[in-house]
């Protein structure tokens, strides 16, 4: 049941994650709640559609009252409540700390409806500024041409997206050179069986024949993917022939991480990687269910720009430039699957 009053509308659920539901649905991804209780049957909600309301609200309670030393105690605990709401989440302190300095938050008593109004208000807040953080590329960096190394854990989805962007450029380009496959992946049956179905070529490096050798094979070709297997921490270690290492200078490297990612295995795998020198990074499974902020934090901490997102099935259409919009989903679905917790 929905009833709207001015820009503010009330409305019952049965519990906080029906309620978050409602509000996204009705009034968008920037819709916020300003106060909810428990009545017979589930919550009440009362949420505002525009978030510049945020700032009117500020101005209304700055304006209304004088700072006193009560106050500033109460806003020291209202921030802590949202400092550990954000590591909740499943951000880090550091990341936590640079989003809430980010934060224009007024000198006022934050307790009783003030409190309840403010609170989610400012998660919302904090999560837009997060957001923003997170960096997104626009070029398509495989435009041009050359070759590309891919790492990434075995269930990152890696050889799917390396597979993918073969095809794309397989069905579009192939008349400019052509693209091929290093495949340094032992039993890498899903890229041999996009070599048997369109014809792109696959190398593998072999005792007969180095890395450096597939290299130099596809000198010819306009895109090369070389697909790395996750116990291989660097492509220097596999050239047999140190002479001919220059063969990989030019090569760019690629990070392939998995959208439902854990923030501890990703910082292990990823100091493994300590030395290379990541151009870029693809998000997969993102048509997945996303729990935590773990793998957007990590990006941040780690100048990650996102090149590509990646979802669905095995179609060059599931892989494409990165989006805020996909961002705003994802955001909402993590927001509303942790609503109870606070």
């Amino acid at each position: 049941m929905l009833i709207k009053n001015s820009k503010e509308k009330k409305f019952f659920a049965k519990d906080m994650g029906q309620a978050m539901r409602i509000l996204s649905d009705n009034f968008g991804s920037d819709a916020m709640i300003l106060s909810s209780r428990k009545v017979s049957g589930g919550v009440e909600v009362i949420g505002v559609s525009d978030t510049d309301n945020i700032f009117e609200l500020k101005k209304t309670l700055s304006k209304s009252k004088k700072f006193t030393t009560k106050d500033f105690n109460s806003k020291i605990i209202f921030i802590d409540e949202i400092r550990s709401a954000l590591r909740n989440y499943g951000f880090t302190n550091q990341l936590t700390d640079k989003i809430i300095s980010e934060l224009d938050i007024p000198d006022l008593e934050y307790s009783g409806s003030d409190k309840s109004k403010f609170k989610d208000l400012y998660l919302k807040e904090c999560l837009k500024i997060f957001k923003n953080m997170i960096p997104l590329e626009q070029k398509d960096f495989l435009k041009d041409g050359g070759f590309f190394c891919f790492y990434g854990a075995r269930s990152s989805g890696k050889s799917a997206a390396i597979a993918k962007l073969a095809i794309r450029k397989h069905l579009s380009n192939s008349h400019e050179g052509g693209v091929a496959i290093i495949s340094n992946c032992k039993n890498d049956d899903l890229i041999k069986r996009v070599s048997l179905m369109t014809g792109i070529p696959v190398f593998c490096p072999s005792r007969k024949s180095s890395i450096s050798d597939c290299i130099e094979k596809c000198s010819n070709f306009n895109l090369v993917l070389i697909d790395m297997d996750e116990s291989v921490h660097s492509l220097s270690s596999l050239f047999s022939d140190p002479d001919k290492k220059h063969s990989g200078e030019n090569l760019k490297n690629i990070f392939v991480l998995s959208a439902a990612s854990e923030y501890n295995n990703l910082t292990e795998l990823f100091s493994l990687y300590r030395g290379i020198n990541f151009s870029a990074s693809i998000i997969t499974h993102l048509d997945k269910e996303v729990k935590t902020f773990d793998l957007f934090s990590f990006i941040i901490e780690n100048d990650l720009n996102i090149s590509y997102f990646s979802d669905g099935d095995l179609l060059p259409k599931h892989i494409h430039l990165p989006r805020r919009s996909i961002l705003d989903k994802k955001f909402q679905s993590i927001y509303i699957s942790q609503a109870d917790k606070f």
